[in-house]
């Protein structure tokens, strides 16, 4: 009788434990589904989880403290943000080491400077010391120049990334 009660306690830990498993693994597959992170360091970066985590956290918050943007420039010519200038800034960004978020659906983010629809967050990593450059996408595929941010927070992404490279090599 305790090997055919033991027996049953066993199965029925594997079976929660598989179900753990899976419905661990498919929120886990949700929650990727929702954005995606490239680093573009040198050369393209694999990236743990909780790097993940972090790089999409502090791209997040930068747009956050973005003060200008060249859809909402004060008198819609704020210097440096024209179409032309703009999209110079952003080619020499993709052209070098960048960080890339891209989320599945258009996310609403507030600014310092207002609100933004935004499909992907573009981070230049082009300057040894910081986070050089922002620009974001937004719903209709423009491409938008954002000016004065967070300066000790480009300098803390940049340290994150420098770590997250020096790990994978």
């Amino acid at each position: 009788m305790k090997q055919r009660t033991l027996y049953g306690f066993i199965m029925s830990l594997i079976v929660l434990m598989a179900l753990s498993v899976a419905a661990g693994t498919n929120q886990l597959a949700k929650s990727d589904l929702e954005y995606s992170v490239e680093l573009h360091y040198k050369k393209e970066i694999i990236l743990s989880p909780q790097a993940v985590r972090v790089l999409y956290s502090n791209a997040v918050q930068l747009v956050e403290t973005s003060n200008f943007n060249s859809r909402n420039a004060p008198g819609n010519s704020w210097a440096g943000f024209g179409v032309s200038e703009t999209h110079d800034a952003y080619s020499k960004v993709v052209s070098g080491s960048y960080l890339l978020i891209a989320f599945s659906e258009t996310r609403k983010i507030k600014t310092l400077g207002g609100e933004l629809s935004v499909k992907e967050i573009i981070i230049g990593l082009n300057r040894s010391d910081i986070a050089s450059s922002l620009h974001t996408i937004d719903d209709q595929g423009r491409v938008i120049g954002h000016g004065k941010y967070d300066g000790p927070l480009c300098s803390m992404l940049m340290d994150e990334v420098k770590k997250v490279a020096s790990k994978t090599n």
